[in-house]
């Protein structure tokens, strides 16, 4: 009997005893003051425990809706430079081709604003660009639009888009003061054109420089990708996916993102001069000569406008243009002075700049020359026109001054 009572009874009334503990334990927690208060400590730290981030979806079903995909049809160029029958000159020879350009894109407003990277359209060598390109902007439900290039930003890689379509979702900033390496970080676009996709990664390196920076994320960034959206963990826009490091041409962890504030601040600067007085197209150039020069390596007659001096965050400095080029070509129209000294020839030429509607995307061709070892070279360099009041510089002077009723020497 007492084995019984050792090895059966007692321990079958102890796990009762335990059972009705647990049973009993909320009313106890309830009416005893130091459990109430044991209780109310550890439930925060239950609770953040429970609601650590196992799933990004809530963020790529916010953020995806806004990212866009582009094509841009391009004519090209290729030059090469052959033997002349008249030694010593060189002839150049260009053929003509198509190319087709694939990239992503973020819708920043509403009304249709899109901001991407400039070398979706221009590719790592605009020089060889031929004609503007067309685009066609895929949103995220399939649909189809057509898109004008409106802002260029090459110094930062960026290119601001417009299609005609409104009550677009679109991709509000996150709070980049609170970007730190090691934060979570969302890449979305088209990769190699397959259809959006996703990428995670952290936060690997901030570049900064003056008012940005530049966001290095081990994200897998493809071809394709350029122009994306980088988000973080709560589907806010943080960056334009740009580049990656490669040496295969793929994803090797290494990626680069522009701070998404720089394109916020390009849709700005647009509003800005769509709002400024003037109706011309305003450039943003100081020219102080018109010049006739015979190249050396191919005898070639170039005639044009001597870039005196850039206008900062202007048109043409968006566009890249230095101080110095030689704008020789607008569009397919060459400049040609008759006689340099006749002053109404250097109005009449500077009017195929200056009576183009502000907003337009023009070609200038542009001669820029080399250093001592290196020969000079032709650059296509697109340019949106601004929105601004021509002036004229007065080569004798060097101070500006109004035209009387013919366009000017500052674009």
């Amino acid at each position: 009997m007492k084995n019984l009572l050792n090895y059966f009874v007692w321990p079958v009334l102890a796990g009762l005893s335990f059972a009705l503990t647990l049973l009993m334990a909320p009313w106890l927690t309830a009416h005893i003051p130091v459990l109430a208060s044991f209780k109310a400590e550890a439930t925060p730290n239950a609770a953040s425990a429970s609601l650590a981030p196992v799933s990004y979806s809530a963020a790529i079903k916010k953020a995806a809706p806004a990212v866009v995909s582009i094509n841009s049809l391009n004519q090209v160029a290729h030059t090469r430079l052959r033997p002349s029958l008249l030694l010593p000159y060189l002839v150049r020879e260009t053929q003509i081709g198509q190319s087709n350009s694939l990239g992503s894109g973020v819708i920043i407003s509403k009304d249709g604003y899109i901001v991407t990277s400039y070398h979706v359209f221009f590719g790592d060598d605009p020089n060889s660009i031929t004609s503007l390109p067309q685009i066609t902007v895929t949103l995220n439900d399939g649909e189809e639009l057509a898109a004008d290039l409106v802002q260029l930003d090459t110094r930062h890689d960026l290119a601001l888009i417009k299609v005609n379509k409104d009550n677009l979702p679109f991709l509000t900033l996150s709070d980049r003061n609170k970007l730190n390496i090691g934060d979570v970080v969302l890449a979305i676009g088209n990769p190699h054109n397959i259809g959006q996709s996703v990428s995670s990664g952290i936060v690997s390196a901030l570049w900064r420089k003056d008012d940005s920076f530049t966001i290095q994320t081990d994200a897998a960034i493809n071809p394709g990708n350029s122009g994306g959206a980088l988000i973080d963990v709560n589907g806010d826009l943080l960056g334009i996916n740009s580049s990656i490091v490669s040496e295969s041409g793929g994803s090797e962890g290494i990626s680069f993102a522009i701070d998404a504030g720089q394109a916020i601040k390009l849709l700005q600067e647009l509003r800005e001069e769509y709002a400024s007085s003037g109706s011309s197209g305003y450039l943003g150039v100081t020219t102080d000569v018109a010049i006739s020069t015979m190249l050396k390596n191919s005898g070639e007659l170039i005639q044009g406008f001597h870039v005196k001096a850039v206008t900062p965050k202007g048109p043409a400095d968006r566009a890249g243009m230095q101080d110095g080029d030689l704008i020789i070509a607008v569009g397919d129209q060459k400049i040609h002075f008759a006689n340099l000294k006749d002053p109404t020839e250097s109005q009449r030429e500077i009017a195929k700049i200056s009576n183009l509607p502000s907003f337009k995307l023009v070609m200038l061709t542009v001669y820029r020359e080399g250093g001592a070892k290196n020969p000079g070279q032709f650059l296509q360099i697109p340019v949106i026109l601004g929105k601004g009041t021509p002036t004229m510089i007065d080569t004798q002077s060097d101070e500006p001054k109004k035209p009387a009723a013919a366009p000017n020497t500052k674009g």
